[in-house]
């Protein structure tokens, strides 16, 4: 079983505790941390927690655009793994993700839990505004499982990044890019856009919020809040 991470030096210490807990509740598994820009200590620390710590360099497609959100769509070019299950930094793993593996998704690229905050386009900002109907699902990218094979095949993450600068070469109009980057939640909505029912939907226990109301959860996604482990 490979699991990967994605992190920046911002993000380390909480990859850390993920990792912890990796470590804690699984079995037979590998671990890989794509990181951007990772200073020395930083990169000794991920691999000392018997990580394989991958240096990210692709950043240049999107130019000042690029947030270390984007290096997830960027996992099966680093990843040659057939499947691989994704988790952000701010996820704690609590009981064993095995069972994501049995999950048939090879007519798709990807599996996750739909947004429970914003769960259809129509409930979000700037979808209706691109013609994306109102219905078209929205996947939480938090917990993944990818697969890779399919989405090197037909070349997802290009297709991925060009709709993004698409999209925010008219947001950019009106918005300052910052502003814009959150309003198209970065990486996720050219993934909700373009991947309308090419992705398979997972049980909500696979990655509970802070929001949720599962009370036996899987994968906890703090929403970088520790304290909501306990909540």
């Amino acid at each position: 079983m490979k699991i990967v991470l994605c992190t920046d030096d911002n993000y380390v210490d909480e990859a850390l505790t993920c990792i912890s807990y990796i470590h804690k509740t699984q079995k037979n598994f590998d671990i890989d941390v794509l990181g951007f820009q990772l200073n020395a200590a930083a990169k000794e620390r991920l691999q000392n927690a018997n990580t394989n710590v991958i240096d990210f360099s692709c950043n240049r497609q999107l130019g000042s655009r690029f947030r270390p959100n984007f290096m997830k769509i960027y996992i099966p070019d680093y990843c040659l793994d057939d499947t691989v299950i994704y988790l952000d930094t701010d996820t704690i793993p609590i009981r064993r993700l095995n069972a994501l593996l049995k999950i048939d998704i090879s007519n798709y690229y990807a599996a996750c839990v739909r947004n429970i905050v914003t769960p259809t386009a129509a409930s979000s900002k700037h979808y209706i505004d691109f013609n994306i109907e109102g219905d078209t699902l929205l996947a939480n990218l938090g917990v993944m499982v990818v697969n890779c094979e399919k989405w090197r095949d037909d070349n997802i993450t290009s297709r991925l990044i060009k709709y993004t600068n698409k999209i925010l070469d008219k947001l950019e109009d009106i918005y300052p890019q910052s502003l814009a980057l959150g309003r198209i939640q970065k990486e996720e909505f050219s993934f909700n856009a373009l991947l309308k029912n090419q992705w398979i939907e997972l049980d909500e226990k696979w990655n509970v919020t802070p929001v949720s109301k599962i009370t036996k959860p899987y994968v906890i996604h703090t929403w970088h809040d520790p304290s909501s482990i306990y909540k």
